[in-house]
């Protein structure tokens, strides 16, 4: 009765274990457009590559069959030597699940896994330089490639990138320095780069002020000008009639002493005393 239910455990246990040998996760492989991809698990004597469920190719007693499909025609190819499957010739439509059904051991078969994804390489990203505003502004831009980041570098240090995305792709930066600055496009097959030197007409020696700093500089000089122009213009009014008030007291002043000279000049020649001045016409006088 023990014997039975541990040969029941184990054949449970064993269940188990193929099942979650089926379920692994697959081996991820990378493939650049139109090359070839090599799959690692080699088939000596006998074999099959299958894409999805379909066998695209077979090893038999040491002997390779390409099965017939269009999508793979004349690409699935046998190493002998090795005994490594390979598909070249790689295409956008080549990503997706495959299977090395291993029977060499002609007791047991053995399975691998993988999952192949196709990229498409990037191209030397293009870079364009714009003065119209300010500041300078530069432009990444890349024409190819699949899962793309794109990056910024001014002398070597990293300044701006971008997530991974499917070009086209512009990214653009915007330029304070005359330097050195290098755009990277980059994705899991292949890198490229572009680098420009900048000259002194997108250097700048301090911020620019914006278009409201700008209305506000203004409006402040205006009324201070305005404000000075008044405060002249008052100060001169009262500057100018003072002195003219005092111009006309003492004109007055002069008549009025002159006009009682003359009437006392007037009375000594008829033989009297002169009129006496009043307090106020002898201090008027003086």
């Amino acid at each position: 009765m023990a014997t039975h239910s541990f040969r029941k455990i184990e054949y449970l246990m064993t269940s188990l274990l193929v099942l979650a040998v089926s379920f692994a996760l697959p081996e991820k492989l990378q493939g650049t457009m139109g090359d070839a991809v090599i799959f690692p698990s080699a088939v000596r004597k006998g074999g099959s590559l299958i894409n999805g469920f379909t066998t695209i190719g077979k090893v038999t007693n040491g002997q390779f069959t390409a099965l017939p499909n269009e999508q793979f025609r004349g690409r699935v190819q046998w190493d002998s030597s090795t005994g490594n499957l390979s598909i070249t010739g790689l295409k956008m439509g080549d990503s997706g699940t495959y299977e090395i059904l291993n029977n060499d051991d002609e007791t047991k078969d053995k399975s691998f896994q993988y999952h192949l994804t196709v990229y498409v390489p990037v191209l030397a990203p293009s870079v364009i330089v714009t003065h119209d505003e300010h500041p300078c502004k530069l432009l990444c831009t890349v024409g190819r490639g699949t899962q793309v980041t794109l990056s910024w570098y001014r002398e070597g240090e990293s300044l701006i990138h971008t997530p991974l995305v499917n070009a086209p792709y512009h990214l653009p930066v915007p330029v304070y320095e005359n330097e050195n600055y290098t755009c990277v496009a980059n994705n899991s097959v292949s890198i490229e780069m572009t680098s420009v030197t900048l000259g002194d007409e997108c250097a700048v020696k301090s911020q620019p002020c914006s278009d409201s700093d700008n209305t506000w500089l203004i409006v402040v000089v205006a009324l201070t000008s305005i404000m000075m122009v008044v405060s002249l213009s008052v100060a001169a009014y009262f500057y100018f009639k003072d002195e003219r008030h005092l111009t006309c007291r003492r004109r007055r002043c002069q008549s009025q002493g002159q006009e009682m000279t003359n009437i006392n000049g007037l009375h000594q020649a008829n033989g009297g005393e002169g009129v006496p001045l009043s307090p106020e016409n002898n201090s008027q006088v003086q």
